[in-house]
């Protein structure tokens, strides 16, 4: 087994991913370098940033290699790294230049020769194409290329990557998740997304991601090619993405570009740097707008990379403590266009989430309607709407619209008093987001873990929860009920007691109004 899952939060983990030079902790950035244009050292990555994972290119390498008539050797002392090397086949040149002088026999075999830890297959990426009979040849191709790269592997303690593609036309990344799922990679990777990323077209991206790691086994780690900005990578975490590679901390350094995990803003424009790193709390924008080109993008390029770091290291503490859907939220808000990948998010929750652990160590933070339908909510909502009324004679609801006027006393006494296991009879208390809940929850996570700005259901929540309860319920004159109700919830409760009569023909036996 090369990938061990840690922890889980949404789809997000946090995983070990051991390799032949040692082990990477998941979600994890790869900065993807060129030995030949550094902006940052190696050695700086390793000392400063502290980097055990580098990516780079074996095609570029086979490339200059064969102008120079060298023989290949160990990647690991070309660049001087004892840490993780992944590289790429070239796929990227292809997307960019339409082909490449290798096959894919060639590439297996160069990566082989340069001893890498983690190699790509070549494959034919899709871009954003919208002709479909291309996109199907990218995606045949590719295909092509892992049986037959597949073939010429002879070494197995390297991790091998196999390229998903398929573009935008969701039938053809659907199959080419599928096909390239069952071909025996030790990671998966999704190509094609940097021009998506660079037109900030994350709603598509999250499109993509979804259906892509659809077809993925959970024990499988999956690549999400091309990721480089700290705005989306939340997002893509959540939904089960563990590896990201970018060269954007360095190229937007060449063109005065600031990342932060809220956008990206031109050097010129700044008056002050939003940010606490080695390079933001020693200079100015002013002092880095009038230093020399060369040691200005250094400085802008360890800016950007420690901003993209501190995302993937918030990410991970997130998942840890079960909290990475506020992330979300909190990064929903940064952009239109991320706020679009958040409506998209919200739209597939219920589906993708609904393994997504429910209890959690800390509070539940619910900021509106859009919160209202994070995953913890919306499953325990239906999870319960769906049991009420089930096997119960006798039903007994409370109604009292401010839930903390519910005591820990008055709860203990009522559970106490009831028989839960005789005579099937049921208690259930109003809770301002889940609906009607069995009391016995009333102590337990996500149901006593809600934070919010009010404390009080609106009438418009409360009659869609009372509709949505009087649908569900069987209609049965044997089911018996009583209502325990606060002096604010007496018109509700009217309500209800009348389209349980008047849809279900069920009859109130008890009205008890609280002082």
């Amino acid at each position: 087994m090369s990938f061990e899952i840690i922890n889980v939060d949404l789809n997000g983990r946090i995983g070990k991913l051991y390799t032949k030079s040692g082990i990477l902790e998941t979600p994890y950035f790869f900065p993807v370098i060129n030995k030949n244009k550094l902006v940052i050292t190696i050695s700086e990555l390793k000392d400063e940033f502290k980097i055990n994972g580098i990516m780079t290119n074996a095609y570029l390498i086979k490339k200059e290699y064969e102008i120079k008539g060298l023989e290949i050797e160990d990647i690991h002392k070309i660049l001087n790294f004892d840490g993780i090397v992944y590289t790429d086949s070239g796929g990227y040149q292809i997307l960019r230049y339409g082909k490449i002088k290798a096959e894919p026999e060639n590439i297996i075999e160069v990566e082989e020769k340069l001893n890498v830890d983690i190699g790509t297959i070549l494959d034919v990426p899709t871009g954003i194409k919208k002709d479909y009979e291309k996109a199907k040849e990218s995606v045949k191709k590719t295909i092509e290329n892992a049986e037959r790269s597949i073939k010429k592997i002879t070494r197995r303690d390297i991790l091998w990557a196999g390229p998903i593609q398929g573009g935008i036309f969701e039938d053809l990344l659907s199959f080419s998740s599928h096909e390239m799922a069952n071909k025996g990679f030790d990671v998966l990777a999704l190509g094609s997304p940097v021009e998506l990323m660079e037109r900030y077209n994350f709603q598509q991206l999250i499109r993509m991601g979804i259906i892509a790691k659809a077809n993925v086994p959970t024990g499988i780690p999956i690549h999400f090619f091309g990721a480089g900005h700290p705005m989306i990578l939340s997002f893509l975490v959540a939904l089960g993405y563990d590896i990201f590679d970018s060269a954007s901390y360095a190229l937007y350094a060449y063109e005065d570009r600031y990342i932060t995990a809220h956008g990206t803003f031109k050097l010129n424009e700044l008056d002050y740097f939003p940010c606490e790193c080695e390079v933001c709390s020693k200079h100015t924008p002013k002092e880095l707008n009038e230093m020399d080109k060369n040691e200005r993008t250094k400085l802008l390029a360890k800016h950007n990379l420690y901003a993209i770091l501190r995302e993937i290291k918030e990410i991970k503490e997130r998942i840890k403590e079960g909290t990475l859907w506020d992330l979300i939220e909190i990064r929903s808000r940064v952009h239109p266009k991320t706020f679009a990948a958040f409506k998209e998010l919200l739209r597939v929750a219920p589906k993708i989430f609904n393994e997504s652990p429910v209890f959690k160590r800390k509070g539940i933070f619910v900021f509106d309607q859009m919160s209202e339908e994070r995953p913890e909510i919306a499953y325990s909502r239906k999870k319960e709407l769906e049991k009420i009324g089930q096997k119960c004679k006798h039903i007994i609801l409370l109604f009292i619209r401010e839930e903390s006027k519910l005591s820990n006393n008055i709860i203990g006494k009522i559970v106490e008093n009831i028989k839960l296991d005789e005579n099937k009879m049921c208690v259930y208390y109003l809770n301002k987001f889940f609906g009607f809940v069995p009391i016995w929850l009333y102590w337990t996570s996500p149901f006593n873990k809600i934070v919010s700005p009010e404390d009080t259901l609106s009438e418009e929540k409360i009659e869609e929860i009372i509709n949505h309860l009087t649908g569900s319920m069987l209609s049965s004159k044997e089911v018996e009920m009583t209502i325990i109700r606060d002096k604010d919830s007496f018109l509700l409760s009217e309500k209800f007691i009348e389209k349980l009569s008047v849809e279900k023909g069920i009859k109130i036996r008890n009205k008890i109004d609280l002082e």
